[in-house]
């Protein structure tokens, strides 16, 4: 069963590893693109990776608006995806 910890932790390695910054720098209030400084090919690589990780889809709209999530907002829908399957 996926929990929601897990999730967080899955999008945090993500950031951590393309960004290279600590886990203390970036918290879950901290919007994807305007406080991560994630572009859209870093997002479409976030969405890609969540996707083949825990086998959900996005709708194309729901990839839109992963621009202006917050990461807690991620972890949610990833969650929630995760929680109807």
């Amino acid at each position: 069963m996926v929990t929601k910890e897990h999730v967080k932790e899955t999008v945090d390695a993500f950031i951590r590893k393309i960004l290279v910054v600590g886990s203390g720098e970036v918290n879950g209030d901290c919007l994807l693109r305007d406080d991560v400084g994630l572009d859209s090919i870093d997002i479409a690589e976030l969405i890609m990776m969540l996707s083949k990780q825990y086998n959900v889809n996005f709708t194309a709209q729901e990839e839109d608006f992963i621009n202006d999530m917050t990461i807690n907002q991620v972890v949610e829908l990833v969650y929630s995806k995760c929680s109807k399957e």
